[in-house]
């Protein structure tokens, strides 16, 4: 490989990228929050991340953020520096940190600032951190995604965000009465302990420069799941109702003040727990989304799930998926195929069925399905007996049966889904409850 030459996109004016070695040097001319992608190529190869920067009205600014940016971090890899990784805060007098989005297995210390731990999913977690000054009750918050790259690394760029909006209206241009209101289903970890607390965990929802919450302990339980809706005469009014067991949320915001414009790419950003999604997708003039053809980056979530471990040959796996990407392509017979499954750093299914039949594609109404006809494998018993996907919709299946499984964790076994087509891999984590015995589902 050739060495590597270095981009950026989003600097503020006043800095630039140095292409030879990567350092970002200059003297910024405007203060601000900044969405800042660099990039590295070589011979065969490119890869992106992305960082926030904040740029600060000057050095003698009383209480702001000393940040520029966070390393990616690995699955399963410690994430650590030295000197350590801080999001820190200065000139404030007593000052405790907290976080609201941090992906499992990493922790921020209160008095320090400092990133700490191992991830233990892969992913992009939209995270919202807060500095507090006890001592003149200033407060900061700073928004930021997490990067979180398998263990051989890869492109940022391709991590698909584990979230569906199934729905979405906005209604902007009148200040004090515009609205937001919307609908999705996610994928989570919802193992005893790690599952979302309405007691002691909050919801946030942003859309835009615009966040509304609902704090820790006001959530009620309803029939239907845990419900909130905010006190009569409050603006904004915000209602929410979270039914986990189906991995569906909704939400309403009524009488609010949006900044943003419409038709436009917006963000979408869910706050659940501990756990965060974004999704950047283009709301038309009327203000509806367009799902999933609006999405601006790929979105990956498997909405149900079933897996038998009933004995050797006789196990049976089926998974129903909600896929949007803009780059995906597909190309019958020439395209990889394969279906990864994990039990944390287990493989219990690896199936690449590329070669195991024919592909054919329909186009009707604008609509591209794609229907894989498999047959047995000679060499392996385990074959493919259904794989279907719908581009309108996103919708799509995998049947496979005649496997052998490894046993997975009694009750509740959270596992991860990596779906390959082409050159693009999609990954999400998803928890699968036993119903029966060695029989397991989502949701």
């Amino acid at each position: 490989l050739g060495a590597a030459t270095f981009s950026g996109t989003g600097l503020p004016a006043g800095l630039a990228v140095d292409t030879a070695t990567g350092v970002v040097s200059g003297t910024p001319a405007l203060a601000g929050t900044f969405e800042v992608v660099l990039a590295a190529s070589d011979a065969s190869d490119t890869i992106t991340t992305n960082l926030t920067m904040v740029v600060v009205p000057s050095a003698a600014s009383s209480f702001y953020w000393d940040f520029f940016g966070i390393p990616t971090a690995l699955v399963g890899v410690t994430y650590g520096r030295q000197p350590p990784i801080l999001v820190p805060a200065v000139n404030g007098t007593t000052v405790t940190y907290s976080a609201l989005g941090l992906p499992s297995g990493i922790t921020y210390s209160t008095t320090t600032g400092e990133l700490a731990g191992v991830a233990s999913e892969v992913g992009e977690f939209p995270v919202i951190f807060t500095a507090t000054d006890s001592a003149n009750g200033a407060v900061l918050t700073l928004s930021l995604d997490f990067l979180v790259l398998p263990p051989g690394g890869g492109d940022a760029g391709g991590l698909a965000v584990n979230a569906w909006i199934t729905k979405a209206k906005v209604r902007t241009g009148r200040p004090g009465d515009d609205s937001w209101s919307g609908s999705c289903i996610y994928n989570a970890d919802r193992r005893t302990g790690r599952a979302f607390d309405p007691a002691t965990q909050a919801l946030a929802l942003s859309l835009g420069s615009s966040t509304f919450r609902v704090e820790a302990d006001t959530l009620r339980t309803t029939s239907a799941g845990q419900a909130y809706r905010s006190p009569r005469g409050d603006e904004p009014a915000t209602s929410v109702l979270l039914a986990a067991p189906k991995q569906t949320l909704k939400w309403s915001v009524k009488s609010a003040t949006l900044t943003e414009t419409l038709p436009g790419v917006l963000r979408q950003t869910l706050l659940i727990g501990s756990r965060g999604y974004r999704v950047d997708a283009f709301i038309d003039l009327p203000g509806k989304l367009l799902v999933p053809a609006g999405l601006r980056r790929a979105a990956f979530v498997v909405s149900k799930a079933k897996v038998d471990v009933r004995g050797s040959g006789k196990d049976s796996a089926s998974f129903s998926f909600l896929l949007a990407d803009p780059a995906f392509v597909y190309e019958p017979g020439v395209s990889t195929l394969r279906l990864r499954v994990l039990d944390g750093a287990a493989t219990v299914l690896d199936r690449d069925f590329t070669a195991l039949g024919t592909a054919t594609i329909r186009n009707a109404a604008g609509s591209t399905a794609y229907t894989l006809k498999t047959s047995t494998d000679a060499a392996v018993a385990a074959h493919v007996a259904k794989f279907k996907f719908t581009g309108a919709d996103g919708k799509g299946t995998i049947v496979l049966d005649s496997l052998t499984l490894p046993a997975l964790a009694d009750g509740e076994a959270h596992l991860g889904v990596e779906l390959t087509v082409g050159s693009r891999t999609w990954f999400t984590s998803v928890t699968s409850f036993e119903r029966k015995a060695n029989r397991y589902s989502v949701p």
